[in-house]
């Protein structure tokens, strides 16, 4: 019942194709008040029955704590082992069996009082909307009740009907059982939570704390997202508030934890005058770059921006904390790179992103390339241009090792992972080599790394507003919830991320299929030196940048 009304409410959801960050909020909301009420436990919890539970429980709970105390003052703790078998071990297993029980009762108890904040809504209902017997509670009995027997009954027509009708009054004794059950329950919920709401209101009432407003107009859409079932349409609001309430905390934990130094280095590399040329290094044609293999792999996101801060790390003579920095702001971008990553790769990348999840590990944890020493690297060679090529000539060996041997031929896609990220590194670093024409110091080529690198990212990330909603959508019952509350976080964190890049300025650069880097690649001539431009007012040697740029858009 309620996963039918949540494929309609998704398909109602999905008619939304272009999302800013306001938007994505009353989505989000949305999307989380239909995975929280349609949720097994939180249908479960606000039930009748669960309700009743949590009564007795309590009851329960009262009534031994009651015994313990009036015991323990009566004829003190130490006598109980005179009068059992037990002896002096009695007192401890009194003890462990009450906390054993307090234990037990968190839960129930927990709910029961739910059922009170439940039971504060606006209106009255009447006794018998109170005790109305919902469908749902013996609907499939019911169901099985009009159906015939799922195998075959050997036997005459008499004795056919015979076993129909002993299925029928078994069937209908269990359908009385649960009417009475449920009956008694909702009489226990009634003569349990009544007086305590009651009570809870008045308290409210004097000391002038009125309940929070009413949903405004505004948002009355939101209504219509809370799945819930026959009898309860006079909690809609309530749930709806706490539900909005909720998808607002966890949006306000995201945000105290904002990737500080992605957003910083977005703030200093990428600008809507910018754009997106950095993508541009990975046009390999328009460099005449020969590649080792005659059939290039595709690219993917994680990998080049691994590969890029590889060669960084390389570089001599460059301050070691710009290099951290850099593996920091680097690290925070890889997490939602991964997401884009799962969510929209429909071309079967999975050994290209693992590759990159192993240089990245590598990198991060020993400044390593695979195997590959880079900070002993650069310690040892101060030239630039032989860092490079002595990585380009590792990645080369590699691959043409992998290409003599049998698996060669195998799919691309297939290749293992240190062999797709030997040639990652191979193509980037000869696209470096071919444009360094002027011998350029370590620290220049490390700002315009760092510039490529960020601008890969800004074009990755400009499809986190659709990742964020397609984590959202989630047909598995279990995972549901879970996967909503971690897209809220994200969204949390990301704000100012998917402010930034949601500019018209920025919407207007993209390319059809942004979500593969390939699509970004520049399909004509163009000499835009905006990036080059930029980074000269922010950093000073926008000239040689400026030179480099022309020379890849060229």
């Amino acid at each position: 019942m309620l996963e039918k009304k949540y494929d309609s409410a998704i398909g109602e959801l999905n008619e939304c194709v272009n999302y800013n960050v306001d938007e994505l909020k009353v989505c989000v909301k949305k999307y989380w008040l239909m995975a929280h009420t349609s949720s097994p436990q939180f249908v479960l919890g606000r039930s009748a029955t669960c309700t009743a539970s949590g009564a007795f429980c309590l009851v329960c709970t009262l009534i031994l704590v009651e015994v313990a105390v009036r015991s323990t003052f009566d004829r003190g703790l130490d006598s109980c082992g005179s009068e059992s078998d037990y002896g002096w071990g009695i007192k401890w297993v009194l003890v462990s069996q009450g906390v054993a029980v307090l234990v037990g009762t968190i839960a129930p108890a927990y709910r029961w009082f739910g059922a009170i904040r439940f039971r504060r809504t606006k209106g009255g209902r009447t006794c018998r909307d109170e005790f109305k017997m919902e469908e749902y509670w013996v609907q499939r009995l019911m169901e099985w009740r009009d159906t015939p027997l799922p195998f075959e009954v050997c036997g005459g027509r008499c004795l056919r009907r015979i076993v129909h009708e002993s299925k029928n009054a078994m069937l209908q004794i269990l359908i009385w059982l649960q009417t009475v059950v449920v009956v008694v329950s909702k009489s226990v919920r009634i003569c349990s939570v009544w007086p305590v709401a009651r009570l809870n209101q008045g308290m409210k009432f004097l000391i002038r704390l009125k309940s929070s407003p009413s949903l405004s107009n505004g948002h009355e859409d939101f209504r219509k997202f809370v799945m819930h079932l026959e009898g309860e349409e006079d909690l809609v609001t309530l749930i709806t508030r706490s539900g909005r309430k909720n998808t607002d905390r966890w949006i306000g934990r995201g945000g105290k934890k904002k990737p500080t130094h992605l957003i910083q280095f977005l703030e200093n590399y990428f600008t809507t005058s910018q754009g997106f040329e950095g993508v541009r290094v990975f046009n390999f044609k328009s460099h005449n770059i020969q590649g080792i293999v005659s059939e290039e792999p595709p690219n993917c996101w994680a990998l080049p921006l691994v590969t890029l801060a590889s060669i960084a790390v390389t570089l001599p003579t460059t301050n070691r904390r710009l290099i951290k920095s850099l593996l920091q702001g680097v690290g925070e971008g890889l997490k939602y790179v991964r997401l884009i990553e799962k969510q929209l790769d429909d071309r079967g990348l999975v050994n290209m992103r693992n590759a990159a999840d192993i240089v990245w590990l590598k990198l991060d944890l020993y400044n390593h390339w695979l195997d590959v020493d880079l900070h002993g690297m650069a310690n040892q060679e101060r030239n630039t241009n032989k860092i490079i090529e002595i990585l380009a000539e590792i990645a080369k060996t590699c691959v043409c090792d992998f290409a003599s041997g049998d698996r060669f031929m195998m799919n691309h896609l297939e290749w293992p992972e240190k062999v797709l990220a030997a040639n990652c590194l191979y193509r980037v670093c000869m696209t470096v080599l071919s444009y360094q024409e002027r011998d350029w110091m370590a620290t220049e080529l490390f700002e315009w790394l760092q510039m490529t690198i960020f601008s890969i990212l800004g074009a990755c990330l400009t499809n986190l507003p659709r990742v964020t909603i397609m984590e959202c959508l989630c047909f598995s019952v279990e995972e549901r919830e879970q996967r909503v509350r971690d897209a809220t976080f994200v969204l949390g964190e990301a704000e100012s991320i998917i402010k930034t890049l949601g500019t018209p300025e920025v919407t207007n650069a993209f390319p059809e299929g942004k979500e593969y880097i390939d699509n970004w690649l520049p399909t004509g001539q163009r000499n835009i030196c905006s990036m080059a431009s930029a980074s000269s007012h922010q950093n000073g040697s926008g000239e040689d940048v400026s030179l480099a740029i022309e020379y890849i858009s060229g």
